[in-house]
């Protein structure tokens, strides 16, 4: 089971190691938007800024000056349909998380955007990614949020279609409320049970 970046590194040790992977349950896994008409423009600007030499740790450090409890709140904003339906007890849980990466200082910063590159470097290459996913022998559920910002609808039925000759499903049950780092997710049970 992979979520947004844990959702691409699933797939990738699927297509890698096929025999030490029975099934995958993708939870608005992160796919090239190539085949997207539309990006979110909030979503676009934030890619990209990380993506610029000098301007993504001007961007972190900013971040982190803003404190727990606005990161939070700006995060809930960039990856939630409606944040104010967020439970307040998950609210909590993320901006104490958020206190304790604080600890962590600078170091935090860099390799979320050595990890944020990364990924960005591996979409961008959407040949090389479907390819991939066609080497997928796995079958796999996807669960992609309606309305998500990050991971566009058409994006995840654009997976969907790839995976050739397996079951590649696609369940869309819910529009994602959480923040794309929380592992918890309130529809876990119906995930789980989902069969595929």
């Amino acid at each position: 089971m992979g979520n947004s970046m844990g959702g691409y590194l699933a797939m990738a040790e699927a297509a890698e190691e096929p025999d030490r992977v029975a099934s995958l349950v993708l939870v608005d896994p992160a796919v090239p938007n190539t085949r997207v008409r539309s990006w979110d423009p909030r979503v676009f600007a934030l890619f990209a800024a990380y993506a610029l030499p000098g301007t993504g740790g001007a961007l972190m450090r900013w971040r982190a000056r803003r404190g727990p409890e606005r990161l939070v709140r700006d995060t809930l904003a960039l990856c939630c349909v409606d944040a104010s339906r967020v439970p307040s007890e998950v609210v909590r849980a993320h901006e104490e998380l958020a206190r304790e990466r604080q600890e962590h200082g600078a170091v935090l910063g860099r390799d979320f955007l050595a990890a944020q590159r990364s990924l960005m470097a591996r979409l961008v290459r959407y040949r090389r990614f479907y390819s991939m996913v066609i080497g997928i022998r796995a079958p796999a559920l996807i669960v992609q949020g309606a309305q998500d910002r990050l991971v566009r609808l058409e994006a995840a039925r654009a997976l969907a279609k790839t995976g050739r000759g397996k079951v590649f499903k696609i369940f869309i049950k819910f529009s994602l409320i959480l923040s794309k780092n929380l592992t918890a997710f309130p529809t876990t049970a119906s995930i789980m049970s989902a069969r595929f």
